[in-house]
């Protein structure tokens, strides 16, 4: 996983290209998936109409829960 794809991850989202280019600068590609993997989950189960703005909450999920098991520590946790 490099840069450009996360970058590109968090356009999709609907982040402006000048912040999503600023997040991957400042954080590691697998660090930025793992949190767009979390807004995915939250905007996906959450009540149709109650996710109001999922770029918002992708910049503010780089606190979100830690808890949460993303797919790249669903594979780490798998391997032997």
């Amino acid at each position: 996983m490099d840069q450009q794809e996360a970058k590109e991850a968090m356009i999709a989202l609907g982040l402006s290209e000048p912040k999503a280019a600023e997040l991957a600068r400042k954080h590691d590609a697998t660090f930025l998936l793992d949190r767009i993997d979390y807004v995915t989950h939250q905007v996906e189960s959450s009540r149709k109409g109650s996710f109001k703005n999922p770029p918002v909450t992708s910049s503010a999920s780089l606190r979100a829960n830690r808890r949460f098991r993303t797919t790249s520590r669903q594979v780490a946790d798998a391997r032997p």
